[in-house]
């Protein structure tokens, strides 16, 4: 895939997400219903804090990611645990629009390159930014299909 493209498909993917919750309240996003392990608000920081680590620490960059989201949206962490106030949704989605512009901006020219950091799942097989980019995507729509069980499961149709 030409870097050009996969840049594309990021920027379009997080349309995607940013889209599904832009009229959202924040009460609505703290809604975790029965058989549900966290809620549309952890599903959107861990989206960031994952693509910040997987687009950037691999890429020899510094992460921009405050120290509550580790234990907020970091694996293993759900809401119930929190001990600290989660960041709003006005907050979330800044990060998250701003998010691909800084992909473009500081990886564009080095997504065909190897990862300064070695990513060691897979069997090595991502073996470039750009590669690694790509698996953030694949992430990002599984936690994308959660939110849209979420809101399936507590939102009239019409509002989804």
């Amino acid at each position: 895939m030409k870097a050009s493209a996969l840049l594309s498909q990021a920027e379009v993917v997080r349309a995607i997400t940013l889209q599904a919750v832009e009229s959202m309240r924040e009460e609505e996003a703290d809604v975790q219903p029965e058989g549900f392990n966290n809620t549309i608000r952890w599903h959107l920081g861990h989206i960031y804090l994952v693509q910040e680590r997987l687009a950037f620490h691999y890429a020899g960059f510094p992460v921009d990611v405050p120290p509550s989201y580790i234990d907020l949206f970091g694996n293993g962490t759900k809401p119930s645990d929190w001990t600290v106030e989660p960041p709003s949704l006005a907050e979330l989605g800044v990060r998250l629009q701003e998010q691909p512009g800084r992909i473009r901006t500081l990886l564009g020219e080095k997504l065909l390159e190897p990862p300064a950091i070695p990513f060691q799942r897979f069997n090595g097989k991502l073996d470039t930014i750009g590669a690694i980019v790509g698996y953030s995507l694949y992430h990002e729509g599984l936690h994308m299909a959660a939110i849209k069980q979420l809101k399936k499961s507590f939102m009239p149709q019409q509002l989804q």
